[in-house]
Order: structure tokens, then C-alpha cells, then sequence
């Protein structure tokens, strides 16, 4: 079961005021959460109460353990690396939507490695860097071309994707026209990895296409963990 489907099952227990389950599952939670150790705190408090020793009412400890889920969740989108690439000029429409992006997941406290800034990086510094990479953002103005920076990149990611699972690669089709027919090394990669499309004109500031396209960005990542 992943960790989103197991928030929500504990999200699911205090609905229903099942606290002792909630507890067993959140302890469950924590004890195969990577920073195990920092959550032995939580598990001391979750066991105190799962036997009766912290005189609270029900609604009281409900809120309490709720308070942890959403702690702990907030850990998780810290944990969730990506790599935001950008195939296109750096001073053209289709960074100033990239810039925007990178900000925007940022503040959103994702760590985000990005090409628009670490363009100089050596092929074995991005190699190193998608290693550790949980997705892979790349963005594609019309009609890109396949540079040698995305073909290693693409390899790379590739590699990941085959061998455990990481990092998802996600396309995003900067403002293509609907005639587009995309060079045969992006085909075969639309073919595994579904694109999203943006539509709207680039060169216009955040709008609210942009953040509804940001926000259906955020729930994939949060249901993918």
C-alpha cells in the first residue's frame, strides 16, 4: 500500500471515530516512513494512547492524530525530488512559463533540480542528480529539437524508469500546435509516458489556467507516493 493510500485509510478510521485502528495504522506508517527515528516521539505518544494513559476526550486525540498525518505527509512532498528540464532558449516565451513552474514548486517546499539554472552541469553531475530524482519534468516548446543535453537525459531517466520504477517522466507540450508531429524520439517516449498539454499563450503571467494546471501537477505527484 502506498503512503498516500495509507493517510487516507487513517483519514478514513478517524471519520469514523476508529481510533484505535487509526493508531495501528499510523504507527505502521511511521515505523517504514525513512526518518523512522525522528518519528519516535509520534510512536511514544501513539502508544501512550493507545493504552489509556493521555486523559483526553475522543475529539481531542482525533485532532491529535490528524495533526500527525498531515506533519508527516508534509515530510514526504519534502522527500519528493524533481528535475525540471527545459528544452527550448532561455530567453524565449517557454522559460518565462519554466521560471514560473520551478517557483511555484518551490514554494511548495518540492526540491527541484533545474536545467534553467544548472545549464552548465556535466553530464555526469545530471546523471547523478536523476538518480535520486522522483520525476522528471520536461518541458517542450514547439517543434523542439533533441539536443545532446536531452538525449542523455532521456537515456538516463530511461535507464531509471527500467531498472526501479524512477523517475516517472512526465512531458509537458508547451503550447504545440494541434498539426505538430513530434521528432521519433519524443513519439516513442509519448507512447510510455503520457504527455500533458499546455495551451495557453506563454508569454502571459501566471493566470488561472496556469493554476489549475499547477494544482492537477501537485495531485499527481501526492497519489503517484
Amino acid at each position: 500500500m502506498t503512503f498516500r493510500l495509507l493517510a487516507q485509510r487513517v483519514r478514513e478510521h478517524l471519520h469514523n471515530h476508529q481510533i484505535q485502528a487509526a493508531i495501528h495504522l499510523l504507527d505502521h506508517m511511521l515505523v517504514n516512513h525513512p526518518t523512522e527515528r525522528e518519528h519516535l516521539p509520534y510512536r511514544d505518544l501513539l502508544k501512550r494512547i493507545a493504552t489509556g494513559q493521555v486523559p483526553w476526550e475522543p475529539t481531542e486525540i482525533e485532532a491529535l492524530l490528524l495533526d500527525i498525518v498531515r506533519e508527516v505527509e508534509r515530510e514526504e512532498i519534502k522527500r519528493t525530488r524533481l528535475y525540471l528540464h527545459y528544452e527550448g532558449p532561455h530567453d524565449g516565451p517557454g522559460s518565462s512559463f519554466a521560471r514560473s513552474l520551478q517557483r511555484s514548486l518551490r514554494s511548495h517546499q518540492f526540491p527541484v533540480f533545474s536545467t534553467l539554472e544548472n545549464w552548465s552541469a556535466t553530464p555526469h553531475q545530471r546523471n547523478a542528480e536523476l538518480e535520486r530524482t522522483h520525476y522528471l519534468l520536461l518541458l517542450l516548446p514547439p517543434r523542439p529539437k533533441i539536443s545532446p543535453t536531452l538525449q542523455q537525459v532521456l537515456q538516463s531517466a530511461n535507464r531509471g524508469f527500467r531498472t526501479k520504477g524512477r523517475p516517472q517522466i512526465i512531458p509537458i507540450r508547451l503550447a504545440w500546435p494541434v498539426t505538430t508531429r513530434p521528432p521519433a524520439a519524443l513519439r516513442s517516449l509519448f507512447r510510455v509516458h503520457h504527455p500533458l498539454d499546455w495551451q495557453a499563450p506563454l508569454h502571459t503571467p501566471p493566470t488561472y489556467s496556469y493554476s489549475y494546471f499547477f494544482f492537477l501537477l501537485i495531485i499527481y505527484f501526492r497519489t503517484q507516493n
